[in-house]
């Protein structure tokens, strides 16, 4: 059974952004391909001839020839991602706080080329930033008022050795194969914590290019996300599935806190809002940078002898329910709102769903500072959470 080929290489463009110099390090450290693919380093020293001696390898790239080490796939397609036009400041601080020396006129590839070259780890860690924490639907879980009571637990080697540890044992149990991996980062006040895994086994169908098919069989990558607040003590997981949202909970408790229990699941979100102060929920004059939001989907149940789920949309939701004479009372369970927020400096608005559910959906930018910061003061998020109380958690979502 051959082995499956994770990443294509689709960018000539990039061989054509590098330095010679550069370049040439990169391919010298697969010299047995380099030979057999016929490739002649001597000519990448000018950048008359370099094209023309890259063009087998270029071939073989593009043709997803499976002679190419998966290797150098795998740093072409990681240096293409960190060259990206934005963000950049992401690449300038990995590469100055690890001390590797810039080239001077360096473009973007030479500085992602530079970086995998002194290190690969770094380089990796930050490719797995860049492409796995966009957007997450993380569940919440948070400490009691009551139970916050312990530091918590610096995250150094010692503690993420432990963490790798315990999670690789609990996904072996789950079928799932070894080699689990996390990754630490502070990002503002929170703790990013980034779990490289394993996933269920899959057999997949091939073609070859002579109308052969074969079956391919692999162990697929996967990342699940932690973050931890440690000022509110909430923690936010994105896991597939109930019981690794679980075991996440439990393990980051007991390692962090000392507990297995310090964490467990919370109110984060709630439409009351809506229902007890209608329109006057969405007033957004001491949130600087929202020029305007507004309600323009309501999902709910209604009904007592039969349950009924109706919903309404309209770009005022509170003027449609005004004219079909619905009242947003107690009689009626609230199950998602879509809000859409204007700012003042984007002319693109960005829907804002909540719903409830164990989630919390969002992009970490800018926006969704100031949209969660809303949230907290219009009271649509909680930030004191009472104990020893069996409630739901709600669904954000922010596209």
């Amino acid at each position: 059974m051959s082995e499956p080929r994770p990443i294509r290489f689709t960018r000539p463009d990039l061989l054509r952004s590098l330095a010679p110099e550069l370049f040439r390090e990169l391919l010298e450290r697969f010299p047995a391909f380099m030979a057999t693919a016929g490739l002649d380093l001597d000519a990448l020293g000018s950048h008359e001839n370099r094209f023309a001696a890259c063009h087998p390898l270029l071939a073989e790239l593009l043709n997803n020839d499976p002679t190419t080490p998966t290797a150098l796939v795998e740093a072409l397609f990681i240096i293409s991602v960190l060259a990206e036009p934005e963000p950049t400041e992401e690449l300038w601080n990995t590469l100055t706080q690890s001390g590797i020396a810039i080239p001077p006129d360096a473009s973007l590839a030479d500085l992602a080329l530079t970086l995998w070259l002194r290190s690969p780890e770094k380089a990796r860690q930050l490719y797995i930033e860049r492409v796995h924490l966009r957007t997450r639907s993380f569940a919440t879980h948070a400490a009691r008022t009551f139970r916050k009571t312990s530091p918590m637990r610096p995250a150094n080697d010692s503690v993420l050795n432990q963490l790798r540890q315990s999670i690789e044992v609990f996904f072996l149990k789950h079928h799932r194969p070894a080699g689990c991996q996390v990754f630490a980062q502070k990002r503002g006040k929170e703790h990013w914590f980034m779990i490289r895994r394993g996933d269920g086994f899959k057999r997949i169908a091939t073609l070859d290019a002579d109308g052969r098919v074969d079956t391919v069989g692999f162990y697929a990558e996967a990342f699940d996300v932690v973050v931890l607040d440690p000022e509110a003590e909430q923690l936010h997981i994105h896991a597939e599935g109930v019981r690794a949202t679980r075991m996440y909970s439990a393990l980051f408790g007991f390692v962090l806190y000392g507990r297995e229990t310090h964490f467990e699941d919370c109110t984060r979100f709630t439409l009351d809002p809506l229902r007890n102060l209608g329109r006057a929920a969405l007033v957004c004059t001491d949130v600087p940078g929202i020029h305007s939001v507004k309600l323009i989907e309501l999902h709910y149940e209604a009904g007592l002898a039969v349950v009924r789920k109706n919903s309404s949309k309209a770009p005022d939701v509170f003027a449609a329910l005004d004219e079909d004479h619905i009242e947003l009372n107690t009689e009626l369970r609230l199950l998602r709102a879509v809000l859409l927020f204007q700012f003042k400096n984007d002319p693109k608005p960005r829907r804002v769903t909540i719903k409830p559910h164990n989630q919390t959906s969002y992009e970490h930018d800018e926006d969704s500072r100031v949209v969660s910061e809303w949230l907290t003061l219009r009271e649509f998020a909680k930030t004191e959470l009472p104990p020893k109380e069996v409630q739901d958690v709600a669904h954000l979502e922010i596209a």
